[in-house]
């Protein structure tokens, strides 16, 4: 049951499957008892984007808004390969900061 457990966890892992089922057969066709392993997989769909955003507040007093853009491809060339392309990004300012001097009262940053 462990080598069960190992071989699900594994196939998961890849990222690339919706769908996993093994099951195990009795072999008829020989004397000693042996099992058949059927495992049938299902690839997710092809591709997806995600869509996030998010508000940041910082201890030294800068907060704003954010976001993050996942496009994913997840059955690449028919060959369980898994490509992912990741845009972020956000926009802070300072609200504590009361001076003149707008220098150091903005941050940004893209990923």
């Amino acid at each position: 049951m462990a080598r069960h457990q190992q071989t699900m966890a594994h196939l998961n892992s890849y990222g690339v499957f919706r769908y996993l089922n093994m099951q195990y057969i009795p072999d008829p066709d020989t004397l000693v008892n042996q099992l058949d392993l059927f495992i049938e997989l299902t690839s997710m769909k092809e591709i997806s984007l995600d869509l996030e955003a998010n508000v940041v507040t910082k201890s030294t007093g800068f907060s704003g808004p954010g976001f993050a853009a996942t496009l994913s491809h997840g059955n690449l060339a028919r060959g369980a390969n898994k490509l992912q392309l990741k845009l972020n990004g956000g926009f802070e300012w300072q609200w504590t900061n009361k001076s003149d001097n707008t220098l150091g009262t903005t941050s940004y940053n893209v990923g």
